[in-house]
């Protein structure tokens, strides 16, 4: 016997037991095997948030604004073409046309007739605190323009002097409307020359011109003081009153005690205008004119004069409103003129 002999016995022993085994195995799988469901995959997964359609509405048109509400924005300041101003202190016609309501010298001058005739003013130069006047906006059916930083006030267009039927009018170019706005106003104006170079004499004649009751080298007395003492009188060189204030001309440079009484006349309440021997026909009308409160224009005008012959020339000097009734637009200058009446053309302005 070979040795392979035993070997090939054990194989064959152990042969049975490996075949028994592969049967139980295969019985123990078949037991197990199972089915997958898809559907129980699909359980698995997380459910998706379903996302929600916003619904867009409709865009509503804005609604309109009312007719009356856009009427009421292009209204003029008052259904009959006039605007109202309360007068505060210091104001006078001439003044608010000018610094209230923007308006030129010429075009102010033409509208104060026609003011004073609306409101029914006897005398223009007693207007009360808080009264309130009309002023024409210029363009009857036309929108008032506001000016800026000054709510409340209006600024109207320059009033038309001269009215033209009416007619049907095709509207052109800016332009055209332009030159028609820029065409120059014609006002009356009283001229009046000064021909005197001494300082004296330049102040009587503005006096005279102004209309003002002055009087000449005047003992002006002061009130007693506290305990009836500080009492004195001063001689003064002109005196007058203008509007409820009491006025001092001096037409000297002043030595240092009378300078210290006039200090203390105007602690009194008295206004002193100091006019120097060497000071020239522009300032002393200006400083006379700026103490009165009476609004000038010192420039170059273009006049018509009211002669024979309706002769056109420029002068120099102070253009202002006389606070007469009606009032009257007056112009004084040093310059010879021969006529006392002329025609404001032109303004070219000029600093004294």
């Amino acid at each position: 016997m070979t040795a392979s002999t035993p070997a090939r016995t054990t194989v064959s022993a152990i042969l049975p037991f490996i075949l028994l085994l592969v049967q139980i195995g295969s019985g123990l799988a078949a037991e197990s095997s199972f089915e997958i469901d898809i559907k129980e995959l699909d359980r698995t997964k997380t459910p998706a948030r379903a996302t929600k359609k916003k619904t867009v509405k409709p865009s509503r048109p804005a609604p309109a604004r009312s007719s009356t509400r856009k009427k009421a924005e292009t209204l003029p300041a008052s259904a009959t073409g006039y605007v109202k101003y309360a007068v505060k202190s210091g104001d006078h016609i001439f003044k608010i046309l000018m610094k209230d309501f923007g308006m030129s010298n010429s075009a102010a001058e033409a509208l104060i007739p026609e003011i004073v005739r609306i409101n029914k003013i006897s005398d223009i130069r007693k207007l009360s605190i808080g009264q309130t006047i009309l002023v024409p906006t210029g363009v009857k059916h036309g929108t008032a323009a506001i000016a800026k930083g000054a709510p409340g006030k209006v600024r109207p267009e320059s009033p038309v002097l001269n009215k033209q039927p009416a007619t049907t009018v095709t509207p052109q170019t800016s332009q055209t409307s332009r030159s028609l706005t820029e065409a120059p106003l014609v006002a009356a104006v009283a001229v009046r020359s000064i021909k005197t170079r001494e300082p004296g004499e330049i102040v009587d004649s503005l006096m005279n011109i102004l209309a003002l009751k002055w009087g000449k080298n005047q003992i002006i007395e002061t009130s007693p003081g506290k305990g009836g003492g500080g009492r004195f009188s001063v001689k003064v060189d002109r005196y007058f009153e203008h509007n409820n204030k009491r006025f001092i001309l001096s037409l000297s440079d002043n030595d240092p005690y009378t300078y210290t009484l006039f200090r203390l006349l105007e602690v009194e309440g008295y206004n002193v205008v100091r006019v120097s021997p060497a000071d020239d026909f522009a300032k002393i009308v200006s400083s006379l004119l700026t103490h009165l409160d009476i609004t000038y224009r010192y420039a170059e005008h273009s006049l018509m004069l009211n002669d024979k012959n309706r002769t056109i020339t420029r002068v120099t000097g102070f253009l202002f409103t006389r606070d007469t009734n009606p009032p009257r637009q007056v112009l004084i200058t040093e310059s010879p003129v021969a006529a006392l009446t002329a025609e404001l053309q032109e303004v070219k302005d000029k600093h004294p």
